[in-house]
């Protein structure tokens, strides 16, 4: 089993995506329990995945999510990146994609909200990927910006962390310099 981990991509059963929010909103109106995340990702062996890549939901009040408090979410992410990092090899990354929290008009980044988290897991946060979506440019946007005085949600934000001491990501792959 540990053979196959380590030749190709291999799915966590979804967790943390649309579907099972969905199946664990529709159960239980709740983010999925610590032991629900545990059992997720029990058949997988300690160590031994190199990269892990997830989109877990916003906490926004999508359609396939029930929104809760922002100590009650980073409480659920914290579970999933526990996990994430008993599986991650030492020398391991993880990308994880995420948005803004919105309360009453304020924003939290959750990428600032979830560096804690990360470093308390043995992770060490080593480069953020921001994505600018284009529509961001366009006319009709502009309108709205200036209409509502507040500048629309255009980027797409992914944390790189790696497991182990980040001077091995050099002597493996050394730095090509600005592209």
């Amino acid at each position: 089993m540990t053979e196959n981990l380590r030749r190709g991509p291999i799915t966590l059963g979804g967790l943390g995506s649309p579907a099972s929010a969905a199946a664990a909103s529709t159960a239980s109106s709740r983010l999925p329990s610590a032991s629900t995340i545990r059992r997720s990702f029990a058949w997988v062996p300690e160590k031994t995945v190199r990269l892990i890549v997830t989109s877990p939901p916003y906490n926004i009040g999508k359609k396939y999510e029930r929104r809760v408090n922002l100590e009650e979410y980073l409480k659920a992410q914290a579970a999933v990146i526990k996990e994430c990092a008993r599986v991650l090899a030492d020398d391991g990354s993880l990308c994880w994609q995420v948005g803004n929290f919105v309360d009453n008009n304020e924003i939290v980044p959750l990428d600032i909200a979830l560096w804690p988290i990360f470093r308390d897991q043995g992770l060490t946060v080593y480069n953020k990927i921001i994505y600018l979506e284009g529509a961001f440019t366009r006319l009709a946007q502009a309108k709205k910006t200036l209409k509502f005085r507040k500048f629309p949600k255009r980027e797409q934000r992914i944390i790189v962390a790696f497991k182990g001491d980040v001077r091995t990501i050099e002597a493996e792959f050394p730095p090509i310099g600005r592209l």
